[in-house]
């Protein structure tokens, strides 16, 4: 799970790790700052899927802050799955 940085910006990263954990355990979170080669690596499965510019932007946001990642609690969670509940989906 992550949160993006313009929600950790604007402190709603507590109300969204809150309704993730009404259906989730969280059990460890950690704020990070990505490197732009990190972040294309990251959203590389949206790499020729999505507009380019779409990338881009993807890519450019993910850098512009910390962001708060926590790993699923469960191995069967996807990312994906989780990341639904609150409707935060890149």
């Amino acid at each position: 799970m992550i949160v993006k940085p313009h929600a950790v910006t604007e402190g709603n990263a507590g109300a969204i790790v809150d309704a993730i954990q009404e259906r989730y355990r969280v059990t460890a979170a950690q704020l990070f700052t990505l490197e732009r080669q990190n972040a294309q690596e990251f959203f590389e499965v949206y790499k020729g899927v999505v507009a380019p510019a779409e990338y881009s932007g993807m890519v450019e946001h993910l850098t512009s802050g910390l962001f708060l990642g926590a790993p699923p609690a469960h191995s069967h969670l996807t990312l994906t799955r989780a990341t639904h509940v609150v409707g935060f989906v890149p």
